[in-house]
């Protein structure tokens, strides 16, 4: 072989291994930044349902409060809500056997007589737990921001929380956390 050849043949060799070392480190670099796509998608996700695990204990907590003033408020009307409601039910003869016979009428069930009256009972009751809510969810959008944060959330809960939620996506690394105010 020519001394020539030699050289091209070594250049070509030089090159080759060159190109193939190229692919392989983008390769490389494209896995890492593919791991590290995922390591955040997974903490964003686990943060997101740790978010929203506060978020229903917040709403919890002004339920309770507002559920507390309610009963409050009817033990000082002398409980004559339900005693009225018990005589009510009582007057429609709810005590008896009796079978509910629907009328049909343009599509719809519609109950007769006695059952007209629980469903207007039961409606009042939906409206009233439905204002109930509406009183919360006001509550909330107004008072939530007064609570400091150290109420709001409670460091070893929220440890809890994120330390679940990690595990249940898979990670299992050290991590660090602060409860910080917007303000």
């Amino acid at each position: 072989m020519k001394k020539s050849t030699i050289w091209l043949l070594t250049i070509v060799m030089a090159a080759t291994i060159m190109g193939l070392l190229f692919v392989q480190i983008m390769y490389m670099e494209d896995m890492v930044r593919m791991r590290n796509e995922q390591f955040s998608e997974t903490v964003q996700r686990s943060l997101y349902a740790v978010s929203d695990a506060l978020e229903q204990d917040e709403t919890r907590f002004y339920l309770d409060q507002d559920l507390n003033e309610a009963e409050r408020y009817q033990f000082e009307l002398g409980d004559r809500l339900p005693s009225e409601i018990t005589g009510t039910i009582n007057s429609q003869g709810l005590g008896e056997n009796k079978t509910a016979k629907p009328e049909i009428g343009s599509g719809n069930f519609k109950f007769s007589g006695q059952y007209e009256n629980q469903q207007a009972i039961l409606k009042g009751q939906y409206l009233y737990q439905k204002g109930l809510l509406n009183e919360v969810i006001l509550s909330i959008l107004t008072q939530a921001s007064d609570r400091p944060i150290v109420e709001r959330a409670d460091s070893a809960r929220v440890n809890s929380y994120i330390k679940k939620e990690l595990e249940s996506n898979g990670l299992e690394v050290p991590y660090e956390f602060a409860l910080v105010s917007p303000r």
